[in-house]
């Protein structure tokens, strides 16, 4: 028997022992909300905007680091809640709470003398722009590498679990939606309710279904999920026997303001609804091997490593790290040639460009900067759409999932790699890939490599006895000349593949590369 969901609505207790707000002068406010004049205008203009509050740790005092945490929160949430403002959300994870504030009580908050960080709780949209034979996922098949074992997170609009492509995988799912009247957001979640100012929290399956998704486009979660681990015979995903959890972190907005002209309604993300279920997903690493969390969503453009700037991500970050998790997050799409978006910018993440599938060109709206790490087919990808379909997208949404898929295989077939194992054989085994706008060169995710760095099998061995060796050879060349049976996969009957360069073609080139490597043998 499936289990119910459940909902949680987070409300902040009574308040004990309110200190005094103490004075701070405007350039003290800039240092604890480094944007402070562009919030307070904000908050002017919207009325009211959410934020995400790094809380102080109290100074040590014989008790421990976790309960002098809880203390500062505790300290900075009685402050507020004195002056009527009570946080909405809770981040325990990473020291952080979140607050809906007008201009006014954004100056009490900075200056309650309790806060360290206050940021702005920003919005991202999907990644859409208006793949298998690239990256040669049949090569990874007849390693066995299908992802069996391993469980790919999706953060993103939620999803049709019942689509046949995932075949009873979708092992669990959450929802964190916010309603925001000035904003015009209303929570998307199955569960939720219409309270104000409020951050709905649903777990459990059914909490990530498109219900409430009667007149916006919830149809991208499950086109991305599709991508890293669908099952189905015509479009199949990367990893196709991995579990998938969706973790819907969007809401519906009304407003054109946020939107745009003639956009709306349609679907956007907070921020702070992106971290707690990046907080959630550490607490489901104790139950699932979850290898990879795709984020096919963002904003904004960096042209370095932006954990400075955009910290409030990082503890999260930092925390599935720890635990040898990837999170995956797509470029943009924004034509740019010299920045990305966040939270692909941060250094822990992985960040994904698009290649065409066919050209192997860099995909023109791709974003691309010195830091992005990895290039994978995004125009034009078939995937999975709500309601037994499939349909055709482009975009960074679409190249992204397919490393978190290349993740999961990984974690499937050794669950003791490291984050920092995963990501270097990510990076290393792809295939270079010029990008013309700017002169660099980005690894293209390429399977067939991964699976040989992964396996550690011997490049060339056809049959499958370990070895490279005239044998392989004989049946090599049968195969060049079109006389040996392929099995279904279109790969040869052994367990690995013998190519040689890897150019993404078994060809006479393979042929004399490896009697190359078999000369005197």
């Amino acid at each position: 028997m499936r289990k119910a969901s459940t909902l949680l609505v987070t409300l902040v207790g009574c308040v004990v022992g309110m200190p005094a707000l103490a004075d701070t002068t405007p350039s003290q406010r800039r240092e604890i909300a480094p944007r402070y004049d562009q919030l307070k205008l904000r908050a002017q203009q919207r009325r009211g905007i959410p934020v995400l509050v790094r809380f102080k740790v109290v100074e040590p005092d014989g008790r421990s680091l976790a309960a002098r945490k809880a203390a500062g929160r505790l300290r900075l949430n009685n402050a507020m809640a004195s002056e009527n403002i009570r946080a909405f959300a809770e981040y325990p994870r990473s020291g952080l709470s979140a607050f809906f504030v007008d201009a006014a009580q954004l100056d009490k908050l900075i200056d309650s003398g309790f806060a360290a960080r206050v940021r702005e709780s920003k919005l991202s949209r999907p990644y859409l722009q208006e793949s298998n034979l690239l990256i040669r996922t049949s090569a990874a098949r007849a390693f066995g590498l299908e992802g069996s074992g391993a469980v790919v997170v999706v953060l993103d609009t939620g999803i049709d679990a019942d689509h046949p492509t995932f075949d009873d995988r979708v092992v669990w799912e959450a929802c964190f939606s916010t309603n925001w009247s000035f904003y015009g957001a209303t929570n998307l979640c199955p569960l939720g309710g219409t309270a104000d100012a409020t951050q709905y929290r649903q777990k459990g399956p059914g909490a990530a279904a498109l219900t409430k998704c009667t007149d916006v486009p919830c149809w991208h979660g499950t086109h991305v999920a599709s991508i890293a681990a669908g099952s189905s015979a015509t479009y199949p995903g990367i990893a196709p026997a991995a579990g998938v959890i969706p973790i819907q972190v969007f809401s519906r907005f009304d407003d054109e303001y946020d939107c745009g002209v003639g956009r709306a309604p349609c679907v956007l993300s907070f921020q702070h609804d992106q971290i707690a279920a990046l907080e959630y997903v550490a607490e489901l690493a104790a139950t699932y091997n979850i290898a990879a969390v795709n984020m096919s969503l963002g904003g904004g453009s960096f042209s370095s490593a932006c954990d400075a700037l955009e910290d409030l991500y990082v503890p999260a970050i930092d925390d599935l790290e720890s635990l040898d998790i990837i999170v995956a997050a797509a470029s943009g799409n924004g034509y740019l040639s010299s920045s990305i978006g966040s939270p692909a910018c941060l250094s822990k993440i992985v960040s994904v460009g698009s290649v065409d599938d066919t050209t192997d060109l860099v995909s023109a709206f791709s974003n691309g900067a010195a830091i992005l790490d990895l290039l994978a087919p995004g125009a034009p990808i078939t995937a999975a759409y709500p309601g037994s379909g499939y349909a055709t997208a482009s975009g960074t949404s679409m190249a992204t999932p397919q490393a978190a898929g290349a993740i999961a295989l990984m974690k499937g077939f050794d669950t003791a790699l490291t984050y920092a194992q995963m990501k270097s054989l990510l990076v290393t085994t792809g295939t270079p890939v010029l990008d013309s706008r700017n002169g660099l060169t980005f690894p293209r995710v390429n399977l067939a490599r991964l699976a040989l760095a992964v396996t550690g099998a011997v490049p060339g061995d056809a049959n499958g006895d370990g070895e490279a060796n005239i044998a392989d050879l004989l049946l090599f060349q049968r195969h060049v000349i079109g006389d040996f049976v392929l099995s279904p996969t279109g790969v040869l009957r052994s367990d690995l593949h013998p190519e040689q360069d890897p150019d993404g073609t078994l060809d006479a080139s393979d042929l004399v590369l490896l009697e190359q490597a078999l000369q005197g043998d």
